[in-house]
């Protein structure tokens, strides 16, 4: 009897260590799993129309498709062991782990095959039909009836692909002792195999020992991707996952004072909590070429922020760099850039916070009786739309106001204020359109990846509309999205159908507002250009 409680403790100890380590081994059918990041945001969401609500079916025009991949449902279920083709119209990104910003070993093309070895959310860890292990989007995976073999891991040049590290270890047992975590992307050759394990010798230190084979796809693959690197490339602006209305105000001050010949920040008004709402003038002022840009004017949406106050400091800080065969410096010469980085501050505060101030609980509570929410005050807060009084700024323009239904009391969404720029912020901002005389704009959103362009009967306008979106997608890929089915009241529908001026929505991401700061570099990498882009299409 001593001598089985004796071993059952062992056992137990020996459990706990595995266990507490997250890994699993891939013996008798059970997946092998080593160490594993935070979980990624899991919920896709729909298309949000206009950053308005869901929309119902967007009416994409086929001929503008986006490059990366077809919207997807949130709607799937994947099961691990299953065999899966890309659903896209182009190419999916098998990345070396799971975040988009995770250097890209293939663009897999539109039904290419894999296999599922792990479902982790957002991601799936898959082996394709040619060998290659890597990461993908869950949601533009489309089961499939056909199959294939899996290529087994032999002697030759491998890369580890992992969510964190890989676990480099004495024996080929996951029991033995690790000698070293190795990142992903590090390069080993596989010397031989026993079991699940291959024994490798890591091409930068020498050492050798044994890894999981499942973690290891077939080739070298150095990082030297295409994607822009914004860590270096920006020299003020530090993203982060929530990039706030103090930190955007330090940096348009640093920015200032290291551009001052080039731009200088004003203020529109302040919000109706009394926040100044700035505004960046760059280029030259006198110029006729006048473009205004904005993003927040939804609260839960403050990655626009983010993405903005980023391009900014990357034209800014790269003026020698040259955009389709014009220097940055000259572009900025030409054309007088109106920037808005946050409409909204007071409304972003409370998403960002995740908490309601004093007052606004009874919206909740207004909210929860009307049928409107099943979130939790902290989850409702979080998903906020709406300014510091309930009203939704950008459904409080002149652009088929009185004909919008919406909610008939303040609330997180769709509240459209008591008439027509009733809010300060909305006010604020119509004022300061009628006061230039804009050639464009654009209203940055989250998210769907697309592009507004048009809205009501001006033909001629709605026609400028869209050839700018068809610049801006040059840049970004994404497709465009005829407003038919989206909530009226907007800035992009007011400056189009009464201002006259030719102007786009653009919404970024495929998450669920606020989209998660794993987005971010693809996000950055699409848009980063697109102020450039429509300066020289005003040209």
């Amino acid at each position: 009897m001593r001598k089985y409680i004796i071993s059952s403790c062992l056992f137990f100890l020996i459990f706990l260590t595995v266990v507490g380590c997250r890994q699993y081994e891939k013996t008798a059918g059970t997946v092998i799993e080593e160490e594993r990041s935070e979980n990624i945001i899991s919920d896709m969401g729909g298309i949000e129309s206009d950053s308005g609500g869901e929309s119902t079916e967007p009416e994409i025009e086929n001929s503008y498709e986006s490059t990366e991949a077809i919207l997807a449902s949130s709607d799937f279920t994947i099961t691990e062991g299953d065999f899966y083709t890309a659903n896209v119209n182009e190419f999916l990104s098998l990345r070396i782990f799971n975040n988009t910003e995770a250097f890209c070993i293939k663009k897999l093309q539109k039904n290419s095959m894999m296999k599922v070895l792990q479902f982790d959310g957002t991601f799936s860890r898959v082996v394709t039909e040619e060998g290659l292990r890597g990461y993908v989007m869950s949601s533009y995976l489309k089961k499939s009836t056909d199959s294939f073999e899996e290529k087994a891991v032999s002697e030759g040049n491998y890369t580890v692909i992992c969510q964190e590290f890989l676990s480099l270890r004495q024996s080929a047992s996951s029991l033995s002792a690790g000698m070293e975590k190795l990142t992903p992307g590090t390069q080993v050759v596989v010397k031989s195999i026993s079991g699940a394990f291959a024994n490798i010798e890591v091409c930068a230190t020498n050492q050798t020992g044994f890894v999981l084979s499942e973690y290891l796809s077939e080739g070298f693959y150095d990082g030297a991707e295409e994607d822009k690197n914004y860590k270096t490339e920006l020299k003020v602006v530090q993203p982060i996952s929530k990039y706030s209305y103090d930190q955007m105000v330090a940096d348009l001050e640093n920015l200032e004072s290291m551009h001052a010949q080039i731009m200088v920040v004003k203020s529109i008004g302040n919000t109706e909590e009394g926040r100044s709402i700035p505004v960046v003038v760059v280029g030259n002022q006198s110029s006729s070429k006048q473009i205004l840009i904005h993003g927040s004017i939804h609260a839960r949406e403050y990655g626009t922020t983010r993405l903005i106050m980023s391009q900014l400091d990357y034209m800014l800080n790269h003026q020698q760099k040259e955009y389709q065969g014009s220097t940055i410096s000259s572009i900025l010469n030409d054309v007088c850039f109106h920037i808005i980085p946050m409409v909204n501050p007071d409304g972003v505060m409370i998403s960002q916070s995740e908490t309601l101030p004093v007052g606004l609980d009874s919206i909740y509570e207004s909210d929860k009786n009307a049928g409107h929410t099943t979130l939790s005050e902290a989850n409702y807060a979080k998903r906020w739309k709406a300014n510091g009084k309930g009203v939704d700024l950008n459904r409080n323009f002149d652009a088929g106001w009185s004909a919008f239904a919406g909610r008939d009391l303040p609330s997180s969404e769709k509240y459209k204020g008591t008439e027509q720029e009733s809010t300060k912020e909305a006010k604020a901002l119509a004022d300061y359109t009628r006061r230039h005389n804009l050639k464009a704009t654009v209203s940055y959103h989250e998210s769907g990846s697309i592009i507004y362009y048009n809205y009501g009967s001006d033909a001629a306008v709605n026609e400028l509309s869209k050839s700018m979106a068809l610049k801006i997608k040059e840049e970004t890929n994404y497709p465009l999205v005829k407003s038919t089915g989206v909530d009226a009241a907007g800035y992009k529908d007011w400056a189009i159908d009464v201002q006259k001026i030719p102007s786009v929505t653009i919404e970024t991401g495929v998450g669920t507002a606020p989209v998660g700061f794993e987005e971010f570099v693809d996000i950055y990498r699409k848009n980063r250009d697109v102020l450039l882009a429509v300066s020289q299409w005003i040209n």
